[in-house]
């Protein structure tokens, strides 16, 4: 299973709720943000990849990765192929693995749809 990650908006987000039985309350709890911050989502179009990516893992069963650094590294990948893999500039990956404590729900759970192998170009 696999998100389009051009054409993911609000809508998007909507029914990935709905295939996964989440009221907009849960979903918030599930992703560890404020339900103000589901509204956001629902009602916008944005094409934010970390939230794309995590609606995948949710989708998938995949458990949050609370190590950015410790599962790159698992993985065989540099920093650089880490972010390409996550759709995103390689210095805000790098502040991932800088302080792990400060991760989100959101970014664990996108950490966890790169998997070892993966390629990354």
């Amino acid at each position: 299973m696999s998100v389009n990650l051009t054409s993911y908006s609000g809508a998007s987000f909507a029914d990935d709720l709905e295939y996964l039985g989440l009221t907009p309350d849960q979903a918030a709890i599930t992703l560890g943000v404020h339900p103000i911050t589901i509204w956001r989502w629902m009602h916008s179009r944005w094409g934010v990849a970390k939230v794309e990516l995590a609606m995948q893992a949710l989708k998938e069963g995949r458990a949050p990765i609370r190590d950015a650094k410790a599962h790159r590294l698992a993985c065989g990948l540099k920093q650089a192929e880490m972010a390409a893999a996550l759709r995103m500039e390689t210095n805000s990956y790098q502040r991932w693995e800088y302080d792990p404590e400060s991760l989100t729900t959101v970014q664990q759970l996108a950490l966890s749809t790169v998997q070892r192998g993966q390629s990354c170009k």
